[in-house]
């Protein structure tokens, strides 16, 4: 019996190939950046906060360059490097270095809480310097609402004026402090996202290799600023146990070369408004992690503020807002 030739067979149509990436970038940002807060609290017990971010960013920017050097895919010009140093300091030593010192102060799960307003931040950039569209009525209900609950989670100030961390009126122990470096750093994110995507010109640089110019900048500049205010002397070496070196090495592998690799290649085929949606998974990770793992507390005024929160940025990020295309200002879609 002769076998019949069915001719080659169908390929998948480029679309769905690039909806599937698109999608599996979206989930490894979601739901690994959730877990990192955990990550990061148990390695400041060892290094301080600039010094454990500029270890994870140094090291993971280190390894992708020359990954990417070895395979011939190292290809970048002047302003592709100029602007990845400036987009690293917006998201690394500004952005994480303010969030890995306010995550020092708070629990985890409300540290991831916090950082959910990147999307606000986002929006707000974008909004006022052209970059994303106005909002409508759904986009500034949700900007009310994830305000809103921002203040009713961190607020400092109650009926008797500033409230201290052991105030019973402040959610499981919540430090004003640390909030406010959350909110910062969260700020931070919005605009380096708004200068990475729509604010960014066309260039024949892979996404790949601009995150790894961002990463290995960032973190050289976070380490940096660490010896600069005395962190290298604070290191606690009696504290480097399994559980902490485990901690950098995860955060340097999933936190830096998975998430944030995924995240850089969302923001060059989709819009920045929408790939900052991430950031409503990620509390709701953070906050089981924190719980079942470290046994932090989840008070009622904790979920109700989160419920707050994730529904303001939902309808900031999904009601009448952008939707996940192509490349954002003409960018060419890698």
């Amino acid at each position: 019996m002769t076998a019949r030739w069915a001719g080659p067979r169908p390929r998948p149509a480029r679309g769905a190939i690039r909806r599937g990436r698109v999608a599996l970038a979206f989930l490894a940002v979601c739901v690994v950046w959730g877990t990192t807060f955990l990550a990061i609290k148990t390695g400041l017990a060892w290094l301080p906060p600039l010094t454990l971010g500029g270890a994870q960013c140094g090291i993971a920017g280190l390894l992708l360059l020359a990954w990417l050097a070895a395979r011939g895919g190292l290809v970048l010009d002047a302003r592709d490097i100029r602007r990845g140093i400036v987009a690293g300091a917006l998201f690394f030593p500004f952005g994480n270095g303010m969030v890995f010192a306010g995550t020092d102060r708070v629990p985890s799960g409300l540290a991831a809480l916090l950082v959910a307003t990147i999307p606000l931040f986002t929006a707000i950039f974008g909004w006022t310097t052209g970059y994303l569209s106005r909002p409508g009525w759904g986009q500034g209900l949700g900007l009310a609402l994830g305000l809103g609950g921002v203040a009713w989670l961190a607020g400092p100030f109650g009926p008797g004026g500033p409230l201290g961390p052991a105030d019973p009126r402040v959610p499981c122990g919540l430090d004003p402090a640390g909030a406010l470096l959350l909110l910062a750093g969260s700020a931070c994110w919005g605009v380096g996202s708004i200068y990475t995507g729509p604010a960014a010109p066309p260039t024949r640089s892979s996404p790949l290799a601009r995150a790894a110019v961002q990463v290995f900048g960032g973190g050289i500049l976070m380490l940096a600023a660490g010896g600069a205010t005395g962190e290298w002397g604070r290191i606690r070496w009696d504290q480097m146990t399994v559980a902490t070196v485990g901690s950098l090495a995860y955060l340097i592998v999933f936190g830096s070369l998975v998430a944030f690799v995924s995240y850089t290649y969302l923001l060059s085929v989709a819009d920045a408004g929408w790939a900052s949606t991430y950031a409503l998974v990620n509390p709701v990770v953070a906050l089981f992690v924190g719980w079942w793992l470290a046994g932090e507390a989840l008070s009622l005024r904790t979920v109700a503020a989160a419920a707050v929160i994730i529904a303001g940025v939902a309808l900031l990020t999904l009601v009448e807002g952008p939707r996940a295309g192509g490349g954002p200002s003409g960018r060419r879609a890698e």
